[in-house]
């Protein structure tokens, strides 16, 4: 009797270790959840001119703000700086635009960066797939670059990308077709310099990012995934407020239906 009653409580012990097993299983292989708690959007503060990708204020808001964005995030680990990125912007209390490349999230590390990203309240947007020249490419080659990295995106973040920037800048005759269909906002920038081989320093780039003749009311500044924006962010962020600019939030920033209601 005692070895029947043995024998049973060894076999319900070992059920109950399968079962807690599966569901630990279960968890870890549950896709990222979207953030329920998120608070009501307000209504938008700016919005991006379509003739210039300025950023233009709504109503009485202030004038003299600049966009930060950074393109091609996250590079693969452990060379991206996108999150030292993140980290410096944290640390000045300002947000950035991030566009993403859909094959940077193929690996676990490049959605684990980018959703730590958004989880600091930075806006992730769509840099295409592989960050291809759309000039190349067909309509429905256009249509698959972006529609695969927003649903990249979207199932890290759980937020719907609104976002669009294209590789060098480079459009196509399908691009405003599908910015209609995909409810996306296409942008440019106003200048950008980390590109440049004679700025890929953080000294260089700082000082010719704070004289830039462009640099005015509204720009929309262009900068990468690099060691020396890294670096140099934290200068640019504080010569950018000693000039009197306001890092603008890109959370404030109209999305497409809000500009049509607005009449923009």
């Amino acid at each position: 009797m005692k070895k029947r009653n043995f024998l049973a409580l060894l076999a319900l012990l070992a059920l109950c270790l399968f079962g807690c097993k599966q569901e630990s299983e279960a968890e870890t292989d549950q896709p990222y959840a979207k953030n329920e708690a998120q608070t009501e959007r307000q209504a938008p503060k700016y919005y991006i001119d379509p003739a210039t990708y300025s950023v233009r204020p709504i109503g009485d808001a202030n004038p003299n703000v600049v966009l930060l964005t950074f393109d091609d995030v996250p590079r693969p680990l452990p060379t991206s700086n996108a999150p030292t990125i993140a980290k410096h912007l944290e640390d000045a209390g300002v947000k950035g635009l991030f566009f993403a490349n859909g094959m940077y999230l193929e690996d676990q590390e490049g959605r684990d960066a980018i959703k730590a990203i958004a989880d600091k309240g930075h806006v992730i947007g769509n840099h295409t797939q592989t960050h291809a020249n759309l000039n190349d490419l067909t309509a429905e080659q256009t249509r698959e670059e972006i529609q695969a990295t927003n649903e990249a995106v979207e199932g890290v973040t759980g937020d719907k990308v609104y976002f669009f920037r294209p590789p060098f800048g480079s459009t196509n005759a399908a691009l405003d077709g599908l910015m209609e269909e995909f409810g996306m906002l296409a942008m440019n920038w106003s200048f950008g310099y980390d590109w440049v081989a004679d700025y890929q320093d953080a000294e260089a780039l700082t000082k010719q990012t704070l004289e830039s003749e462009f640099l005015q009311p509204g720009a929309n500044i262009l900068m990468h995934d690099t060691q020396w924006t890294a670096e140099a962010l934290p200068a640019i962020i504080q010569g950018l407020k000693d000039q009197g600019y306001q890092i603008v939030d890109p959370n404030e920033i109209a999305r497409p239906e809000e500009m049509k209601d607005l009449g923009l």
